[in-house]
């Protein structure tokens, strides 16, 4: 486990305490969830009524397991904290050191489940990783299926580091 000095930032270095990994029992029951929903919509898509509920039952269980699908490919990656910003293990850099302004972890703020919200100094383009993390805007929300130390654990490092970076 080695670590490495970010330049420019006093006594700071990023090891791999900063790594934001789903919580694997929170991954299946956000998997299985979506799943089992999609599951009873469909049956109640064929069990019958009039055809305008049946096609929109049909609807929402298509996508409540395409969600599901989603859900389970976003979080099969992990977060990392680095010189350069918060990104995936992939290399997708989600937002950079230098464009975040603070960072949100109160309980009135719209941030995901167990995450932490970042404001930025400048907007970024949308998207979004179904439980792991979201961008809009000046918004960038990371948790949901994450374990709620690891996220704590990142928030607090992200915010030393900001306030060092000032």
């Amino acid at each position: 486990m080695t670590s490495e000095r970010i330049v420019g930032l006093r006594d700071m270095t990023i090891d791999h305490h900063d790594i934001l990994r789903p919580s694997q029992p929170r991954r299946y029951a956000a998997i299985l969830t979506l799943a089992g929903i999609g599951t009873i919509l469909a049956w109640q898509s064929i069990l019958g009524g009039v055809l305008l509920t049946r096609i929109l039952a049909l609807v929402f269980a298509i996508g409540a397991v395409w969600l599901a699908v989603r859900i389970g490919q976003a979080s099969a990656a992990s977060l990392q904290l680095d010189e350069d910003g918060l990104s995936t293990n992939d290399g997708t850099l989600i937002v950079a050191l230098d464009n975040i302004r603070r960072v949100e972890r109160g309980p009135f703020a719209f941030k995901p489940s167990n995450g932490f919200l970042i404001v930025t100094k400048s907007p970024m383009r949308a998207a979004w990783n179904p439980g792991m993390w979201w961008r809009f805007g000046r918004r960038v929300g990371v948790g949901g299926v994450t374990s709620k130390a690891d996220g704590k654990r990142v928030a607090d490092r992200l915010t030393l580091l900001l306030k060092d970076r000032d």
